[in-house]
């Protein structure tokens, strides 16, 4: 009687799917260590480019969703701002998201360059 196998749960498979396609070279880095590169790559600094990109994702998606006068006197305030928030947040995704997704990959090849040269040495 061996041990039980445990089922990965709901979040861990979806993990395991949507890493790799999203950061493809994840591959090369062991399963076990992957949430501490995930931790590392949450910290790898902005270039400019993408700085940049960010700021005018967040300009555009604003001129986009600017305030509408008729609307804001047909309903409340809150009401306006919960709307135009959850129209923000897919907006912003698809503009700003494939900036962090270079910053998250551009880290990660600076944390497989930084492990091969470990394992040279």
């Amino acid at each position: 009687m061996g041990i039980p196998r445990q089922n990965p749960s709901l979040l861990e498979r979806t993990r395991l799917i949507v890493l790799p396609w999203l950061l493809p070279r994840i591959v090369v880095i062991r399963r076990s260590e992957w949430g501490a590169v995930l931790t590392r790559l949450r910290e790898t600094p902005f270039d400019a480019l993408e700085k940049a990109g960010i700021v005018l994702s967040l300009a555009f998606a604003t001129y986009l969703l600017g305030a509408d006068s008729t609307l804001a006197a047909e309903r409340s305030l809150p009401v306006v701002y919960v709307f135009q928030f959850l129209a923000a947040v897919p907006l912003l995704i698809v503009l700003a998201g494939p900036l962090y997704l270079r910053c998250w990959r551009r880290g990660l090849e600076q944390e497989i360059e930084l492990r091969e040269r470990r394992r040279e040495e």
